[in-house]
């Protein structure tokens, strides 16, 4: 009897326990699932930044390689080709062509080869000869930030380098980082390929002709004219995503960084709410598996108590001289003790599957154990299938000369 009341309570508690597990893994599952989504977001946010970098890059490259071109070709025209015509050339003659123009020189000198290289020097492998070189910024009486932008032809009579200059307002190159996509804490930056700055955007006038050899650009740049990586500027010290791209006509390099904080703010912001709902979802599958757990927990508490309570009733119903039947309102057999089966000569397995009160007086009156008066009542019982409502009391004799006294007491609720 005991084992088969244990049966239900270790199902109960073994299905409490899958339904835990379940939640477990399913809440398992779902911040897996979301921290594969939020990674592959943040790959994807990452990738577009490279992208956009290396279009701004481009871009900026492509406006300076037109200023840059068109430079070469104007000062080897007008000067270097015919240097009667240029020296009479006006300078607004240049600035026609190229605005960013505010000085032009023409000179005749013996510049050493190193010279020459240093002012064209690419930091790979020997030397690039780019048919433009670039100078060192530097300032004017007006305070204007200029730089030499020129181009030599070595003369073989004289053995010497005619060389032809031109000024560059840089802040008329800068013209050239307008309106540019890459975030609040981005920057544009001119460098020539030896590491010194010639501009940037945002402007800083102080790091303007600063050398930044040791920057991380100019590790990249020893393999490659073109790229990205990320890192943390040495100019201002935010993290960025960078594209860099050397101008083919001239010693300068483009660099075009979005800042790792604006590119990901979109990200930040998704993987924000997605990281609120997994944590939504993950706080109800666990508190209903826990409510439910607690809940059968309860359950089998309390019907362990019940179980000890009504062992508590059977002991002492057993133990009773006087033997007792109740029956509900449907005159179904719901409680009994052992001594009522033994006065009434009742079987225990009989009581036990709660039979009708009125096949039990039908068993006793067929035995002849009702007789008289006592017949034509359990004639009634067992017509209508019940029992009257009103108290009585009555003894009679059983065959076996035992003498019993029978008292019915109607209960509330029938």
């Amino acid at each position: 009897m005991q084992a088969t009341q244990a049966a239900p309570h270790r199902r109960r508690r073994s299905f409490a326990l899958v339904i835990m597990v379940l939640a477990i893994m399913l809440s398992a599952s779902l911040i897996a699932i979301a921290t594969v989504l939020v990674l592959q977001s943040r790959g994807r946010a990452v990738e577009s930044a490279r992208y956009s970098t290396q279009q701004t890059a481009l871009a900026i490259e492509a406006r300076l390689s037109r200023i840059i071109t068109s430079v070469e070709l104007l000062l080897r025209a007008k000067v270097l080709m015919d240097p009667t015509n240029g020296a009479n050339l006006d300078v607004n003659d240049f600035r026609r062509v190229v605005p960013a123009i505010t000085n032009y020189s023409l000179r005749t000198e013996p510049i050493g080869k190193e010279t020459l290289k240093a002012m064209t020097a690419w930091p790979g492998a020997g030397y690039f000869p780019f048919p433009v070189w670039v100078g060192r910024p530097s300032v004017d009486g007006y305070g204007r930030w200029l730089l030499p932008v020129g181009v030599s032809q070595f003369e073989p009579r004289t053995g010497t380098w005619r060389t032809a200059e031109a000024l560059l307002d840089i802040e008329r190159l800068r013209d050239s980082f307008v309106n540019l996509n890459v975030g609040p804490k981005g920057s544009a930056v001119l460098f020539r390929t030896d590491g010194v700055m010639i501009t940037r955007e945002p402007l800083f006038s102080p790091q303007i002709g600063q050398q930044f050899r040791t920057a991380r650009l100019f590790q990249e740049l020893v393999f490659n004219s073109q790229g990205t990586f990320q890192a943390i500027s040495m100019a201002d010290g935010v993290d960025r995503i960078t594209a860099f791209r050397v101008v083919p006509s001239a010693p300068l390099v483009v660099v075009s960084g979005m800042a790792v904080e604006d590119a990901l703010a979109r990200w930040y912001h998704d993987a924000w709410w997605i990281g609120a709902l997994v944590t939504v979802l993950v706080t109800i599958f666990m508190a209903s598996a826990l409510l439910f757990t607690r809940e059968a927990y309860r359950r089998e508490r309390a019907e362990r108590e019940a179980r000890i309570r009504a062992d508590a009733l059977r002991v002492t119903l057993d133990n009773m001289d006087q033997g007792l039947i109740m029956v509900d309102a449907k005159s179904r057999v719901r409680v009994y003790n052992k001594r009522a089966s033994e006065l009434l000569d009742i079987p225990e397995k009989q009581l036990a599957t709660m039979p009708l009160f009125s096949d039990l007086v039908r068993a006793q009156r067929d035995r002849g154990e009702l007789r008289g008066e006592l017949a034509q009542q359990a004639d009634d019982i067992i017509d209508h299938a019940s029992l009257s409502k009103k108290f009585h009391q009555y003894e009679r004799e059983r065959p076996n000369g035992a003498a019993l006294e029978v008292r019915s007491v109607p209960l509330p609720g029938g």
